[in-house]
């Protein structure tokens, strides 16, 4: 698989929320801090922690910010969705196992909110 292997500077942006992307980025060294209209949202820095493939999987515009926090390195693979399911199912696995956690993460997340939301309610 042929892909090209970036890096970024502390302030950088990667990849800006609303611009069209294609294909996606493999952390390999440093650390990214994802903001939504702005706001930090949350922080990259486990190596080979995938991100970007939303823009292209969707067809929609990136949904947030990536900047690089440290010095960082990342591996980008401007693959389609359809390229990397029919060329590099591997690949495509490990797409998958991380929109799972991505969502696992996010359902932990909302309940804990919802919880906190609701005790705040009762304890009144």
């Amino acid at each position: 698989m042929s892909q090209k292997v970036l890096s970024f500077r502390p302030g950088e942006v990667i990849i800006r929320e609303g611009e069209r992307g294609k294909g996606y980025y493999i952390l390999e060294s440093g650390t990214i801090s994802l903001s939504k209209q702005g706001v930090k949202i949350s922080e990259l820095a486990g190596v080979g922690t995938i991100f970007g493939e939303m823009s292209d999987i969707l067809d929609e515009p990136r949904t947030c910010t990536a900047t690089a926090e440290t010095a960082t390195q990342v591996a980008y693979y401007p693959f389609s969705l359809d390229d990397i399911i029919r060329q590099h199912p591997d690949v495509a696995k490990q797409l998958v196992i991380a929109l799972a956690e991505r969502i696992s993460t996010t359902t932990d997340a909302l309940t804990q909110g919802k919880l906190a939301f609701w005790n705040l309610l009762v304890n009144k």
